[in-house]
């Protein structure tokens, strides 16, 4: 995946402010290379890093302020939980003792809501972590970027060890509040409720000696007990009056989660304000009525493996009690009280906060109803912003985060009631809160509170966010097709912008919802009237993005790139770009990738589910579970390291973000057989790394499972992790890549003839000789991929090299041979094998001649001599009955019947034998270039060719062809090319004698390889591997052709194949854009279109 267009995918709504601004940060690189190349110049480098130091900061910033808010709340859940036996301290969070004796003993309802405290703080926590994980992978990318353009100031460049947030131990109380959820949990199964010297709810009631007379009768509900046992208080001096305020208020706290209203009454009537301005939290009465609703509602759906407190049966119930309980007190609430719907706890928070966050509607409605009623909803504090919270969140921002649908009528009466007219400045934020909630609201796809807003007549639709990003633009990069037309049908209220582009790479609706190839967003906005032809702040239309990234189904929707040829850049010729560092002569190198690569999997790389879930984890069985969770856990990290093998360790956090297709963890090593692969995980959520478990692959044993010198086509592996008891707890996914040297006499000798250089003319290429068998061609066809088409060529050609069972290199143009009645693969059969299927064609005139010969022979030798004359008979019927047989045979083939023909087939072409590598080069003018394709099959094609999973082993393979390559080659000038990625990497490797190119089909048919899969991703891959340039299927390049400039201004050399290549029309747009070759079919035709200069 492409990190910068999946980053919207990793963000949590309500912070995406607050994270690194990776587009405009990854432009600004790009923009600083392009001038330094245009200058002749130096990337300056200042500028980038302040602007990086800028965002690193802001994002520090954050983290510590989060970390903090984290830490009140866990401090405040953990002051609310004493022991409840004599003699026990009150532990701090992480203190606990699993060996006390007589741990704390809850009740239900006290154990729901101190369990529910920390199970809060702990998602706090990991909703911070995955916070800070994707914005130091987005960091790690661009810091990737600035080494690549700036290598001799990489000591300058930024440092993440020198901020906090890029520590996974920056949150190590994590584990701690686990040890605190567990001990509550296990404690309270464990045994029944015991005895107690002090009686329940002691958790609530910091700050005055809390004693059993007071705890009677308030759950006994007796006013006057309550009155007598709290009457000693009168008798103190008055600088102690203020305690007995602060018993009144923790007694009042107890009776309303007691549900005991005489109390409550008798409480409400002595206290005057209720404010609660002496414990820690801050929060009333009113408050903790709420929050108690709220965690009874929200427990044990989110944490259904919390099943042990039975909430489940009594939830619905304690629901409607609390309801109603809310009720009594606000009608018993004095005039004076009355504004303690507006007390704000120690964040900021009124009681209409919670209930927006845990969707409770009834209470919501009740709030705000008493609100109105009151005249709470003139106070200047409940205008627009002034309901904000220290974070700036309103009620309506926390029930849109938390998509709270229900809860959001009810809060915009309150903070946009209807008929009512606002000041302008006050009209103009209410606008711009409801168009950033309609912005969030789109990001978490919630369709229902889209339509709620969308129907508020105040509300801004064009409301512009950070980057420049409006609620059009979030929904069409979503996809969210349901979300885009309930914007567009609302321009018959409000003025929608269709085309309205981010600040970043001036990308609109359309051009995004085209890049992530969203095709019935992309209609519905065309129908709707979005503008094909907008460029971007690269002159890029959407025309441009579809065919880069090869989304051809939208292609078709959009009209032909008008975007000009970008100039042709000089470069130097294809042998002298850079290359990967050869394998040295006794040394192997073990590529190993964490994860798939094969698209058609959709597998994790790591799972370690058993781990976290099972609850045969002892550790911490509820705490850990990630069921509850909304975020993935981000504290894990997993370390590659070798054994019998040189190369650095490599770690990497978990789970794997940005896009490490092309940066694999390479080892070397003498001996490729004894070389073991370790994966360590540890968890960095403490303080302390802690080890997890290990997994250990011998790759001799993996890769050798099909025998000597064969090999499977799927080189993804799946091992299991196992911990320091070796129980198993998940699994590890990865592929690796082994590259053994090549050794021949004339593998170091000077570089082969170039067949082009890159800045001439467009040179052309006849596609298998003199082009591809197709019966849809009306024109003269010679046998394709033999010695006469070959010949026939007035340029270079293209070969296609296999290897047959005993590795003899042969000339062949498909995966499978089905002249042989049989889905067979090349090396299925023996070089004899596969020669004779070819003799099976022999023309029948070539028999009869053998046989007038022999008959003109006995004929002399008996004295009765007939006078020889021209053979002049007809062998028509012979010829298509042999015809008829052999294409009969083929019909039952899978590649038959899925293509219909076959190339190189007599009657339908001029058939000529098969040849091998040996015979083309032998026989084939050596100043002729060729260029050979290294035909390879990935596992896809086996696939979708129903052929076997397996074939030669990828290193034998490649040397056999490379031997008789060398040995026969001479000076010719060859370029090797593959469709197969791992053979452009091996064949990189093992030498330098002849360029290497990465064919691709540019995604115009279905792939299984990421790298395989379009223009831009073909691109990265000939990059990264020091590839000289890519031979890329035509379409894109005739959809848009000025991306023939954008690969040559990455260095690389640009050449085409296809279908598209035999329209003159298309040829000659891609010459002149200036394309290096041109591979094509209809040789003659392609060579007169290009002499001729375009009027």
């Amino acid at each position: 995946m492409r990190f910068g267009r999946d980053l919207h995918r990793f963000q949590i709504p309500e912070w995406s402010a607050s994270y690194l601004k990776y587009n405009e940060l990854k432009r600004l690189i790009k923009f600083a290379t392009k001038r330094a190349l245009d200058d002749g110049s130096q990337v300056d480098g200042a500028a980038l890093f302040s602007a990086i130091r800028s965002e690193l900061e802001k994002v520090e910033v954050f983290f510590l302020e989060q970390l903090s808010l984290i830490e009140t709340w866990g401090s405040i859940s953990s002051s609310n939980y004493i022991y409840a036996y004599k003699n026990n301290p009150k532990p701090s969070i992480g203190t606990f003792d699993y060996s006390v004796k007589n741990p704390c003993f809850l009740q239900p309802r006290e154990a729901r809501d101190i369990l529910a405290g920390f199970l809060e703080a702990r998602d706090a926590i990991q909703k911070l972590q995955w916070y800070c994980k994707v914005n130091k992978d987005g960091f790690v990318c661009l810091l990737r970027k600035l080494k690549d353009c700036i290598p001799c100031a990489a000591s300058a460049i930024p440092r993440l060890d020198d901020y906090q947030f890029t520590y996974p131990s920056a949150c190590g109380f994590l584990k701690q509040i686990y040890e605190s959820i567990d001990i509550i949990s296990v404690s309270y199964t464990v045994r029944k409720r015991e005895a107690r010297e002090i009686p329940g709810h002691n958790y609530l009631t910091r700050g005055f000696p809390y004693t059993e007379d007071v705890s009677n009768a308030i759950e006994k509900d007796d006013a006057s007990s309550l009155l007598a046992a709290l009457k000693d208080y009168n008798s103190r001096p008055p600088s102690t009056r203020e305690e007995l305020r602060v018993a009144r208020l923790a007694s009042l706290h107890v009776s309303v989660m007691n549900g005991s209203r005489s109390c409550i009454v008798h409480q409400l009537q002595r206290l005057g304000s209720i404010k609660n301005d002496k414990f820690k939290s801050a929060q009333n009465c009113i408050h903790r009525l709420v929050i108690a609703m709220g965690r009874t509602l929200t427990l044990s759906a989110r944490y259904p493996k919390i099943d042990n407190l039975h909430i489940d049966s009594t939830r619905v119930e304690e629901l409607e009690k609390g309801l109603d309980l809310l009720i009594f007190i606000l009608d018993n609430l004095l005039p004076d009280q009355q504004s303690a719907l507006l007390d704000q706890d120690r964040f900021g928070r009124i009681p209409l906060h919670y209930a927006a966050q845990y969707g409770l509607d009834d209470v919501c409605r009740v709030i705000v109803d008493r609100m109105r009623k009151w005249g709470l909803h003139n106070d200047e504090q409940c205008q627009t912003a002034g309901l904000s919270d220290i974070e700036g969140h309103t009620p309506l921002h926390l029930g849109v985060f938390n998509a709270r649908t229900s809860v959001i009528a009810s809060l915009l009466q309150l903070q946009s009631p209807d008929g009512r007219s606002f000041e302008e400045s006050e009209e103009e934020k209410l606008r711009g809160l409801l168009g950033s909630l309609l912005i969030s609201a789109t990001d978490i796809g919630c369709t229902e509170i889209v339509a709620i807003l969308v129907g508020n007549s105040r509300i801004d639709v064009n409301h512009i966010r950070h980057g420049g990003e409006t609620a059009l633009y979030s929904a069409a990069r979503q996809g969210n097709l349901e979300i885009v037309r309930i914007l567009l049908g609302s321009r018959g209220i409000h003025d929608l912008e269709l085309d309205m582009p981010e600040t970043a790479f001036g990308w609109t609706p359309l051009m995004v919802a085209c890049i992530n190839n969203h095709i019935p967003v992309v209609e519905t906005l065309l129908r709707a009237g979005a503008d094909p032809k907008h460029e971007d702040v690269y002159g890029w239309a959407a025309q441009d993005h579809a065919a880069f990234r090869a989304c051809w189904e939208i292609g078709k929707l959009l009209p032909p790139s008008t975007l000009e040829t970008t100039s042709r850049v000089p470069k130097k010729f294809i042998m002298e770009l850079p290359s990967v560092t050869p394998c040295l002569k006794d040394e192997s190198k073990i590529l190993v990738h964490l994860g798939t690569l094969n698209t058609r999997e959709q597998k994790p790389a790591v799972d370690l589910g058993l781990h976290l879930d099972t609850e045969s984890n002892q550790r911490y069985p509820h705490a850990k579970s990630s069921s509850g969770s909304k975020y993935p856990y981000a504290g894990y990290s997993v370390e590659i390291k070798s054994r019998n093998a040189c190369g650095s360790s490599r770690e990497i956090s978990l789970p794997v973000l940005e896009d490490a297709t092309n940066f694999p963890t390479i080892f070397t090593t003498k001996d490729p057989s004894s070389v073991q692969i370790m994966f360590r995980f540890y968890d960095n959520s403490g303080r302390v790394k802690g080890h997890v478990g290990t997994a250990i692959a011998f790759l001799k044993h993996l890769k050798d499972g099909f025998g000597v010198d064969q090999e499977s086509f799927s080189r993804n592996y799946t091992i299991p992790i196992h911990d320091g008891f070796m129980d198993f707890i998940g699994t590890v996914t990865f592929n690796f890549l082994i590259v053994t040297p090549f050794h021949h006499p004339k593998s170091t000798i000077t570089k082969a003839q170039e067949p082009w250089s890159m800045g001439g003319p467009t040179q052309i290429v006849g596609h298998r000789g003199f082009g591809q068998n197709n019966p849809n061609l009306k024109r003269l066809q010679i046998g394709e991929n033999t010695i006469q088409s070959f010949m026939s060529t007035i340029s270079q050609g293209v070969n296609f090299v296999e290897l047959t069972r005993d590795h003899v290199p042969i000339i062949y143009h498909d995966i499978l041979v089905s002249e042989s009645g049989a889905d067979l693969a090349p090396y299925n059969l023996s070089f004899d094998q596969f020669m004779h299927i070819n003799e099976t064609q022999t023309s029948v005139i070539d028999s009869f001649t053998v046989f007038e010969q022999k008959s003109s022979s006995s004929s002399s030798a008996s004295g009765h001599a007939t006078p020889s004359r021209p053979r002049s008979r007809s062998v028509d019927l012979i010829e298509k009955g042999r015809n008829r047989d052999f294409v009969a045979r083929m019909r039952k083939t899978h590649e038959y019947k899925t293509k219909g023909f076959k190339g190189n087939t007599r009657g339908d072409h001029i058939h000529h034998p098969f040849a091998s590598l040996v015979e083309l080069l032998n026989n084939i003018p050596e100043h002729v270039g060729i260029i050979l394709e290294l035909k390879y099959p990935m596992l896809f094609e086996a696939e979708d060719w129903k052929m076997d999973f397996y074939g030669i082993e990828i290193n034998k393979f490649i040397d056999t062809i490379f031997k008789t390559t060398f040995e026969h080659g001479r000076n010719r000038p060859i370029v090797l090319a593959s469709f197969t990625p791992e053979i452009c990497i091996l064949a990189a490797y093992k030498q330098t004698k002849y360029p290497v190119m990465f064919l691709s089909e540019s995604g115009l048919y279905p792939t299984g390889d990421i790298r395989a899969s379009s223009l831009q991703q073909a691109v990265h891959f000939a990059k990264r591997w020091g590839l000289p340039g890519v031979i890329i299927e035509s379409n894109p390049l005739v959809a848009s052709p000025a991306l023939i400039g954008y690969v040559k201004e990455k260095g690389l050399g640009c050449a085409s194949w296809g279908g598209n290549n035999d329209v003159p029309e298309h040829a000659l747009i891609q010459a002149e854009s200036g394309l290096d070759a041109i591979i094509v079919d209809s040789v003659r035709l392609i060579s007169n279109t290009l002499k001729v200069p375009r009027s």
